[in-house]
């Protein structure tokens, strides 16, 4: 096992191994409790001579030992029986998880919290024997670095104390030896779990009371594990336990295609590949949709039992990004498609559905790959602009502006505005308000700001990133001087002045998948009155965010999608907003499991002390 003492622990005296037969820290009484993410129940409880605890209320995570204990005690699991309660209803049930690692404990409450401190102390798994300088030195280090009091440590669990800070450490090792083959490594690696932990309970459970909030925050935790596939539940093909908040009714439109018209057989269910990104014309009446390897699919957003149409072309490729335009008399719609091509696609004004293939564009960059496009019209030099996220090729600028729809498919490099590319690690685009600056999410080289309202493209300024590794995506709502970028873990928040100046505002850690090979990433969309942000989490569900305080954000809302599958939810991977109707919020959420998604009022999604977050 590999244990790291952190560096502001003193140097330890000679080892003083505490033998078995010595009493720990409760040695009068013959009862523990067995805590882990929630109660233990039918555990195989012994202490150090063998002795073993009667479970009398199998009900109840209270075990009775018959004689007096020697310490310490051990809690593993029969191979069969045992579980961990995570619906605290006292009953064996699909949303629970079997308990497959030890847990050890010199005190009255076996919990993570006593494991680490025999972890830390080096345990020896087959006498019990372990350094007790060490473990008095990490005990008296988890009191000061957590404000907690050493009794609660050792003999109390999260609900029965009602004390939110115990709770959050608890949930903190939990998370942490999960990440960690169950090893109990360091205090700075149980640090970053810790603060995701008080984030939650400080910002988002103030009007619960302490006990309820324990149950809440962890069966959130045991949800997200289980769909990180850390976990297993106990029964095959059952959907896992879900807390009141994340089953809440409301009013859900499921858009998507009927039996009679199926995707083509190049969607691929096994991988969750279906829709990626939303665009939209100006009244949301038609949705153009990425649908990876499907193409995109066109929907009326009035008819929600199916497609107007599907168009794949047989090109390499996998509609990953789209963006729509209007262009002298038709309409423009392109596709950012991963294997390195930019597709085009025109409507006519008088059919809207008649849409037809026009041809493709690519950079001819060795390793290119398309992510992102947008259409960007300027305010310098009249200039219609087409801006392509390429990732290793950066972002390449086409001046579109003596094109028609149909006339895309003779764009080529020739049309580049920029000379040489910006960006070394590009993934998504967005134009400032004045539409004289582009933002880019330029991966390992974090945000940059650039205006292109000159002869050549001129980089401004490139900020890093405070929390994550990569930048993905990035958004600027409609007359606001916020970005939001999308990382590795979590939403960045900058904001942006007519000089292209970033300053980092603030951050909010996401639960779902983080990035990977196809661009799988959070994205967001704004609420027009600049409090509501809505994320996209993938397997994290839709998020509803206040963001009116930019440094800081708090959860206010949010919905899970099931796959009908095995305890997994859907990924939800795009959200539009449509505020143009009567102040009311509906939303167009791209999802794997049911296409897209319409909720007609994003107000049923929220949390009760978050109710006039949308007014």
């Amino acid at each position: 096992m590999k244990v790291i003492l952190y560096s502001m622990l003193p140097v330890l005296f000679a080892a003083v191994f505490l033998g078995c037969g010595t009493d720990g820290s409760d040695s009068k009484s013959y009862d523990v409790s067995v805590y882990s993410i929630a109660p233990v129940l039918r555990a195989v409880v012994k202490d150090a001579s063998g002795q073993l605890a009667i479970q009398k209320d199998m009900r109840h995570n209270r075990y009775t030992f018959s004689q007096k204990i020697v310490w310490p005690v051990t809690a593993t699991t029969d191979g069969k029986e045992s579980y961990i309660d995570v619906d605290f209803d006292g009953m064996k049930s699909a949303s629970d998880i079997a308990l497959t690692s030890t847990l050890y404990s010199n005190s009255s409450s076996v919990s993570e919290l006593t494991t680490a401190l025999l972890r830390l102390a080096h345990i020896n798994t087959t006498t019990l024997d372990f350094n007790r300088t060490q473990y008095d030195t990490a005990l008296r280090e988890m009191v000061h670095r957590y404000s907690l009091p050493s009794q609660f440590i050792l003999n109390a669990t999260p609900v029965t104390s009602s004390n939110k800070r115990l709770a959050m450490l608890n949930d903190a090792l939990f998370q942490a030896r999960q990440h960690n083959d169950y090893n109990m490594s360091n205090f700075a690696e149980v640090d970053a779990y810790f603060n995701i932990a008080e984030t939650f309970y400080n910002r988002y459970l103030d009007t619960m009371n302490a006990s309820d909030a324990a149950k809440y925050y962890e069966s959130l935790v045991v949800l997200e594990l289980i769909d990180a596939k850390k976990l297993q539940p106990l029964v095959n093909n059952a959907t896992p336990f879900i807390p009141p908040y994340l089953n809440r009714d409301y009013n859900a439109t499921i858009i998507h295609v009927n039996n009679t018209n199926q995707l083509s057989l190049s969607y691929n269910r096994s991988q969750n590949l279906a829709y990626w990104d939303i665009a939209y014309d100006a009244g949301m009446s038609r949705a153009y949709v990425a649908a990876g390897n499907d193409g995109f699919d066109l929907i009326d957003t009035s008819m929600p039992t199916q497609r107007l149409g599907n168009y794949e072309q047989n090109v390499s490729g996998f509609g990953i990004g789209i963006t729509y335009f209007d262009r002298f008399d038709n309409r423009c719609i392109v596709v950012a498609s991963l294997e390195n091509e930019v597709l085009f696609y025109e409507a006519p004004y008088y059919n809207f559905d008649e849409i037809v293939y026009s041809g493709h564009f690519a950079s001819g960059v060795t390793g290119a790959r398309a992510y992102d496009v947008l259409y960007a019209s300027t305010n310098a030099h009249n200039r219609e602009l087409l801006l392509i996220a390429e990732g290793s090729a950066g972002l390449q600028i086409l001046d579109i502006g003596d094109f028609s729809c149909q006339g895309l498919e003779d764009v080529n490099g020739s049309y580049a505005f920029n000379a040489s590319s910006v960006g070394v690690e590009t993934y998504g685009v967005a134009i400032s308000n004045n539409r004289k600056i582009i933002y880019i999410a330029d991966g390992s080289g974090g945000v940059k700001s650039v205006d292109i309202s000159g002869a050549l493209p001129q980089l401004l300024d490139t900020i890093s990133l405070q929390h994550g590794s990569k930048a993905y995506q990035v958004h600027l709502a409609p007359n606001s001087s916020e970005l939001y970028v999308s990382t590795d873990t979590g939403i960045e928040i900058f904001s942006s002045d007519d000089t292209g100046v970033l300053v980092y505002r603030g951050y909010y850690a996401t639960e779902g998948s983080r990035a990977n090979a196809l661009g799988e990433t959070v994205k967001v969309d704004r609420s027009r009155n600049a409090k509501a942000l809505f994320v996209a989490d993938i397997t994290g569900g839709l998020k509803i965010i206040d963001v009116s305080e930019s440094r800081h954000p708090r959860l206010c809302g949010v919905a899970y999608f099931k796959s009908g599958d095995i305890a997994q939810r859907s990924a939800v991977r795009d959200v539009k907003l449509d505020e143009s109707i009567g102040g009311v919020t509906a939303l167009l959420i791209a999802n794997d499991a049911n296409g897209l998604i319409k909720i007609d009022d994003a107000r049923t999604l929220l949390f009760e002390h978050c109710k006039g977050l949308l007014d």
